[in-house]
């Protein structure tokens, strides 16, 4: 590849990863990691800092420790702030006076059993696998339930060359999104030197994660056939929220909770506002993202929010609201000032002090809707009719 095209390649990818959250996992030993594991965590923590993405870890020693010491190395090179890029999700260790590990970035307290496992899970749109004994493969299952992308390292054995043997058994009927069946094989080549480490981090996180997480998306627009369609209402100027959104609803939308539409979904070739309309009408849930961008439009003060108030009193109909920035929406938006926001309205999401904060709030947001929606499929099921 000449210079040119390898600079067009990492633009993308650096571009592209703004604001994505890689969770790593693997060997979880104080001593005893094996080298190959060593040599594959450094590499890969120093590739998702150069490349600009959050890193998601347990906290475990071993592989969580190496890959976010070479991470925070990076960052540092960089003059990064940890606190905008790292997220740790564990519980507290008594017996540790340096706990967590690495006392940086945005650390979260989880409780010891099922949580411990699956809260780093949460906060992340990728998992990236290196060796593990047991609670690894546990890592990959979970984000092959939600949907998430996952890019096990077969070789450096253990459970991710269990999972990379697995994924690619599945391959036909579960792929990993974005990504073909040679691609993702390459991720189990041998692994004996720093060399080839770098060499397999480096095809990772440049030519594969941007790729897949890209496809993700993609999957996310005009799926509105599922049991709850959810409207989004935002502006154009704010597309990147909506893109961090969607990509935490995809796990919902994959079990069939929920699907999301918004303007940019709609079909060529066919007038732009009877999509838009007929949407509006049949639409059983409703997101407003409120910013000043948002009160310049018109079109969402006197079509898209009398539409979601007319359909208000339908027991059915959720209408959800985020303030994004603060603004002046309760002269241009009054109606909404009788419905509770996600979050509230005394702190914006903008105003989050990190990314790594931001993120958090996302997460509520997309938990609270989900929620909200499946206990109404449980009181739909409860009181239909036996026939």
């Amino acid at each position: 590849m000449d210079s040119m095209k390898l600079s067009q390649t990492k633009s993308r990818a650096s571009d592209f990863a703004a604001r994505r959250w890689i969770l790593v996992a693997g060997t979880g030993l104080k001593d005893g990691t094996p080298e190959t594991d060593v040599l594959v965590a450094k590499a890969v923590g120093e590739e998702l800092a150069k490349y600009g993405y959050g890193l998601v870890v347990g906290g475990w020693h071993g592989v969580d420790y190496l890959v976010t010491e070479s991470f925070l190395n990076q960052l540092s090179s960089r003059s990064l702030d940890p606190r905008d890029y790292l997220i740790q999700a564990h519980p507290p260790d008594p017996h540790d006076p340096h706990d967590p590990i690495h006392n940086k970035g945005h650390i979260i307290k989880t409780p010891y059993g099922g949580r411990e496992w699956l809260e780093p899970q949460k906060y992340a749109d990728a998992v990236i696998l290196i060796g593990g004994r047991g609670g690894t493969f546990d890592t990959w299952l979970g984000a092959l339930h939600a949907g998430i992308p996952r890019f096990p390292i077969g070789g450096t054995n253990g459970d991710a060359a269990s999972a990379f043997k697995k994924t690619f058994d599945l391959w036909e009927l579960i792929p990993v999104p974005g990504i073909t069946r040679s691609q993702f094989e390459k991720l189990g080549r041998k692994i004996s030197s720093e060399t080839d480490a770098k060499a397999v981090a480096q095809f990772l996180v440049k030519k594969l994660l941007w790729r897949s997480l890209n496809a993700i998306d993609a999957l996310s627009r005009g799926n509105g056939d599922s049991q709850t369609s959810m409207f989004i209402s935002y502006s154009r100027k704010d597309s990147d929220w909506v893109a961090r959104l969607r990509t935490l609803l995809r796990p919902a939308e994959r079990l069939g909770i929920i699907s999301t539409w918004m303007d940019a979904d709609i079909r060529a070739g066919k007038p732009w506002e009877s999509q838009l309309l007929a949407r509006l009408k049949n639409t059983q849930a409703a997101l407003v993202l409120v910013s000043n961008n948002l009160l310049q439009s018109s079109y969402v003060r006197d079509v898209e929010m009398p539409a979601f108030m007319k359909k208000r009193d339908d027991p059915r109909f959720h209408l959800f609201w985020v303030l994004l920035e603060h603004c002046n929406w309760q002269s241009l938006l009054p109606d909404l000032k009788t419905i509770e926001a996600i979050g509230g309205v005394e702190t914006a999401v903008n105003q989050s002090p990190t990314e790594a904060d931001q993120q958090c709030r996302l997460i509520d947001i997309v938990d609270t809707v989900t929620r909200a929606i499946r206990d109404q499929h449980k009181q739909t099921l409860e009181v239909a009719p036996v026939i």
